[in-house]
């Protein structure tokens, strides 16, 4: 916060996330249309197939989170996010929860006034490597989740 920045792009470092779609993510924090935009793998290109697990997860997240929110978001698990000051405002809080950067937080973001959008973004299958998220800690994974909902619920505005 201490360099002013007015915009930040964020990316997952796995080489999934095609830096071409910057300026498409950009664009409504630009316009002010948006204070977060989410780079969805889900929009336009049907390139990114995940498998079944993770694809029932991610759907799992996104139901939960477009009911919680009413946001019409399809991918609340992406990496690839733009973001204004006032959302690196919120992301720079001692409350933000960031276990895990998922629909958790774009939960959060949404009840604290962050107006969230969704662009398409082109993303590529990630390279193999470990999971982030091996055996029972994708159980783990959810129940962080979950718990840190409740929490935000039960939380002052």
């Amino acid at each position: 916060m201490r360099n002013r920045y007015q915009f930040a792009v964020f990316l997952d470092a796995d080489g999934q996330h095609d830096p071409v779609s910057i300026s498409t993510l950009l664009a409504p924090c630009l316009s002010g249309s948006a204070d977060l935009v989410i780079g969805s793998r889900f929009l336009e290109s049907r390139s990114y197939r995940p498998t079944i697990l993770r694809r029932t997860a991610m759907r799992l997240l996104a139901f939960i989170t477009r009911a919680l929110t009413g946001l019409p978001l399809t991918d609340p698990t992406s990496g690839y996010l733009a973001l204004n000051r006032k959302a690196m405002k919120k992301i720079a809080s001692p409350y933000f929860p960031a276990d895990y950067p998922d629909a958790n937080n774009l939960i959060w973001l949404h009840r604290s006034g962050i107006a969230i959008l969704e662009a398409p973004a082109l993303m590529h299958a990630s390279p193999p490597r470990r999971s982030m998220h091996p055996g029972s800690k994708v159980f783990y994974y959810f129940f962080s989740i979950f718990i840190s909902i409740l929490v935000i619920f039960l939380r002052k505005k």
